[in-house]
């Protein structure tokens, strides 16, 4: 008997780069890998000396995730997960961009705690 497997995308909005894999799961088997995508942004840097994400670099990223999202759905994933990180934490007002692009995208973005953040981090090693 085939298990049944589903596709999930996981896009996380770090700070030097925004990154997607899309992965299958099947069951209680370990996942498969399928597909990356990342783009280099440095939204950290940016932060860093702006304190905010400019116009232009708030555009970048907004395209950004509307392409990672038309890819993963061209994939025929079952779910999409998006997080955001330190960047996105530091920025003046992060709750409240998210919460816009959020709108902007069709899709929650989820800005991890710093203990969260490092909690994936340590797993993902």
């Amino acid at each position: 008997m085939k298990t049944k497997s589903h596709r999930i995308a996981a896009i996380d909005i770090g700070s030097n780069t925004v990154h997607m894999v899309i992965m299958d799961l099947a069951g209680s088997g370990l996942p498969e890998h399928r597909s990356s995508l990342s783009v280099i942004l440095k939204l950290g840097e940016v932060v860093s000396e702006n304190g905010t994400l400019p116009s232009s670099v708030y555009d970048k990223l907004r395209h950004t995730l509307k392409r990672f999202i038309r890819r993963a759905q061209k994939d025929k994933v079952s779910h999409i997960l998006i997080a955001a990180t330190q960047a996105m934490r530091s920025v003046r007002r992060g709750k409240q961009i998210a919460a816009n692009l959020s709108k902007e995208i069709g899709y929650p973005i989820h800005l991890l705690s710093a203990a969260r953040e490092a909690e994936l981090g340590f797993f993902g090693s």
